[in-house]
């Protein structure tokens, strides 16, 4: 990562501005902050793969940035609703 994304303090507001390829949204998917795993899970260029796997992060934070997008399939939402709904939230 260079620039704004290699800052820890910038790098939340910079993701939705970053060209997320591939690598870069599992290497962010994985970042410490969950502000930063948040704003990824909202980026329009989430790759699916990321997208589920930050379906099941422990922040209810970024679960809900999964939930809230439009190719998120129902099953994977409803999951994302029960656990939040049951009290697994971060």
């Amino acid at each position: 990562m260079t620039g704004l994304l290699a800052d820890p303090v910038t790098r939340a507001g910079a993701v939705r501005h970053a060209l997320l390829t591939p690598e870069l949204a599992a290497r962010l998917a994985d970042d410490p902050d969950y502000q930063v795993r948040r704003q990824v899970a909202e980026h329009p260029r989430l790759p699916p793969a990321v997208r589920d796997l930050l379906a099941g992060d422990p922040s209810a934070n970024v679960r809900l940035g999964v939930f809230g997008r439009r190719d998120t399939p129902e099953p994977t939402r409803h999951r994302i609703y029960e656990d939040i709904q049951q009290g697994s939230a971060h």
